[in-house]
């Protein structure tokens, strides 16, 4: 099989390459499945917000608003524990639901300042307009403790959190807030009313810092711990009111009475002299929140699987229509310009020439090239011609002297040669781009270097100089365009009027990439079964001396004339014989 014969098949076949198959059907159901949910979107719910619950589910007086269409609340439970899902018809309503639920769950610092600013002025205005009476030490302290457990009670109830849907357990207090406690219990049984607020107030202070406390908490959400303060105000109400009853079973009937009146002046000024009591479970502002906000799965699969189905469709179709329309355009052309020559025998002209509509197809085309020849053992030459193609660039080569120090300063064409990257390939850069130069001797110059190398192929720019094609006219050469194409263009027209050569359409699908590593997989694809002969250094041709000639004596020529003239011109003879037979024979003169 010819070296070549694939690149530049001009038949009305269709070739198909599997990997652009693939990328086509990729990138048209891409393209489908984006206008698919454009055009054909969802209706109802289409996003959800999730975020982590601990309370009930919200009912309808917990909404902030109406629902809409696609709006809904659930809970869904799972290791982690319960989660709410809040879904929308688009991803901003879903996420200011979430918001709005998640500020009723936990509700933010102003949330919590309005509604105990609202228990408190209840609580003055309660207030009644006489003093109590005197009353012993032992009323008072009760009315205090009384004031107290009322106090923990009423905040307890009246805090606008809800309740976790599973109790927590009891909270373990530190030995600050116990040790607090203790001296609340030494002072009732000391009977010291200014000693027992002292000690209340301290130890409400120590209770408030415990649950303000966020790292004693382990994250737990501010629900649970404020289902953890209720209790533990709840508890330690309990034990006031059994002291306080106890106190005053020991009074008579009128203090006791005393003692009652007294609670509720105890518990405004117990409460005036403390800070914010439900500061510890004010969350974040809802409105800075983000909750997870996704589309909902089986709602856009559907879409996305049909738009998707038909975007590949249509790009296989589109697939096969180019690839046949470009077999139709190959085999018209081949009609308009008559059977190419696919690649050249091994009698036929060494030197190729590629070039193309952009400087990667061109060096694509030249590694295509040179690939067909190194997988046979041969040396290859690539000469860049043009300043735009760089191929020392794309090759990883010095850019040092080239073709133009070459025609400009007659330097031999070998000397300047470099090795490639790849056995068998070797290079001729284009040099100094700013040097003007002439092109007459370029075919010279090739001529110089076509008994060293098996192809000789020249990289040019379709606009090359005219210059060049005068110096390659006459030319054993085959052009190739680097392109496979519907048509050829106005270049290669242009280019085929310059060169007075056929360009042959060069297909590059199997040259993807114009670097070694590509050239090295092409040359190993195309290397025929068994050992390849290993492409002989290049070296310089050694002139042979050519000795000069022996020409033999030459015998007088004897003219007819008088006797006498005739006995010395012998004389003159038999003199010069003489003489050269005694002389080197490679400097005899001849007569």
């Amino acid at each position: 099989m010819r070296d070549t014969e694939a690149a530049s098949e001009m038949t009305p076949r269709m070739r198909v390459r599997a990997r652009s198959v693939l990328w086509g059907l990729i990138v048209g159901g891409l393209i489908g499945a984006t206008a698919a949910i454009a055009l054909a979107p969802p209706k109802g719910a289409r996003f959800e917000a999730r975020q982590p619950w601990v309370v009930a589910a919200p009912s309808a007086q917990d909404w902030p608003r109406a629902p809409r269409a696609g709006e809904r609340a659930r809970l869904v439970y799972g290791l982690d524990g319960a989660t709410l899902v809040v879904t929308g018809a688009d991803a901003a309503g879903a996420r200011s639901l979430a918001r709005a639920f998640a500020g009723w769950q936990s509700p933010g610092p102003p949330a919590l300042q309005e509604a105990l600013a609202r228990l408190r002025l209840e609580w003055r205005t309660e207030m009644p307009g006489e003093s109590p009476p005197n009353r012993t030490k032992v009323a008072e302290c009760a009315s205090i403790l009384f004031a107290r457990a009322i106090w923990g009670r009423t905040l307890a109830d009246r805090l606008p959190i809800p309740a976790p849907a599973v109790p927590p357990l009891d909270a373990v207090p530190p030995e600050g807030v116990l040790s607090g406690w203790d001296d609340v219990r030494e002072a009732v049984t000391a009977n010291n009313p200014k000693q027992l607020q002292v000690a209340l107030r301290e130890a409400a202070a120590r209770e408030n810092a415990w649950f303000a406390n966020r790292d004693l908490w382990h994250g737990e959400l501010a629900a649970v711990r404020a289902e953890r303060w209720r209790r533990w105000q709840d508890h330690r109400a309990e034990e006031l009111e059994a002291r306080a009853e106890r106190m005053l079973m020991t009074q008579p009937l009128l203090q006791r009475r005393f003692a009652e009146l007294a609670v509720h002046p105890h518990l405004v000024a117990f409460d005036e002299t403390l800070s914010d009591p439900w500061e510890p479970f004010a969350s974040a502002d809802p409105a800075t929140l983000r909750p997870l906000v996704r589309p909902i799965a089986r709602v856009w699969l559907p879409p996305i699987e049909w738009g998707a189905g038909i975007g590949a469709a249509l790009a296989l179709a589109f697939a096969l229509f180019r690839a046949w329309g470009r077999a139709r355009a190959l085999a018209a052309e081949a009609e308009r310009l008559g059977p190419l020559v696919a690649d050249p025998s091994e009698a036929g002209p060494s030197l190729h020439v590629i070039t193309g509509p952009t400087a990667a197809a061109v060096t694509r085309g030249a590694l295509e090239l040179a690939a067909r020849r190194l997988a046979f053992g041969e040396r290859v030459l690539l000469v860049d011609g043009s300043a735009r193609i760089r191929l020392h660039e794309r090759l990883g080569r010095d850019a040092r002297w080239g073709l133009l120090e070459c025609l400009a300063a007659e330097m031999p064409v070998l000397g300047l040669i470099q090795y490639a990257g790849h056995p068998g390939l070797y290079l001729l850069p284009h040099g100094n781009a700013e040097r003007a130069v002439g092109w007459s001797r370029l075919g010279q110059k090739l001529e110089e270097v076509v008994p060293h190398f098996g192809r000789i192929v020249l990289a040019l720019d379709p606009q090359a100089p005219a210059e060049m094609g005068d110096a390659l006219l006459g030319a054993a050469m085959e052009g190739w365009w680097g392109q496979l194409d519907s048509g050829f263009s106005r270049a290669l027209e242009q280019a085929t009027a310059r060169f007075g050569i056929v360009f042959h359409s060069l297909d590059l699908e199997l040259m993807p990439e114009a670097n070694l590593e590509v050239l090295a997989a092409r040359v190993a694809a195309l290397r025929p079964a068994g050992p390849v002969p290993e492409p002989a250094p290049i070296t310089a041709p050694v002139p042979a001396i050519r000795p000069e000639p022996v020409q033999p004596a030459l015998e007088p020529i004897v003219l007819d004339c008088d006797l006498q003239v005739l006995e010395r011109l012998r004389f003159l003879a038999w003199m010069r014989r003489l003489q050269a037979d005694h002389r080197d024979p490679g400097l005899q003169a001849t007569t």
